[in-house]
């Protein structure tokens, strides 16, 4: 079975890949998981999805920040994908996790700003087109 490399310098983590559809070689990819890859989670949030004490986080501090988690005055942001990479939460596990309302409310934001920036291109190159055709007639 090949080994990708997914956590620190030396983890591995057995990946069959041979013969599997991107999103079966990455459940990463999926529907759910699409919504939910840029999402980090509290301390408290991120204890109770992965079963584990507020204490364990706090031990592996330095760890976690080295992986990307954000530790200010404000408190902790933990992304998932840390947490899968630790092996501390599995993949199947990211589709029901309790997002709060605030989290909902940015990841409505986040899809609305993809949807805008993907509107202004297409009206860009509508434009770029009709003004292509007008000015090719005033020749």
């Amino acid at each position: 079975m090949p080994y990708v490399s997914v956590g620190g310098p030396g983890e591995t983590t057995p990946t069959p890949y041979k013969g599997l559809s991107s999103s079966e070689r990455n459940p990463l990819m999926t529907v759910t998981a699409l919504t939910t890859e840029n999402l980090s989670l509290s301390l408290a949030q991120a204890a109770t999805a992965t079963g584990f004490s507020e204490g364990r986080f706090r031990y592996n501090r330095t760890r976690l920040e080295q992986l990307g988690v954000e530790i200010t005055s404000s408190g902790w942001s933990i992304p998932v994908v840390v947490l899968i990479q630790l092996g501390w939460l599995s993949a199947e596990k990211v589709s029901t996790l309790e997002l709060s309302p605030l989290q909902k409310a940015e990841q409505a934001v986040e899809a609305l700003k993809l949807e805008v920036e993907k509107l202004k291109a297409q009206l860009q190159e509508e434009r770029t087109q009709k003004r292509g055709g007008l000015f090719a007639r005033r020749r």
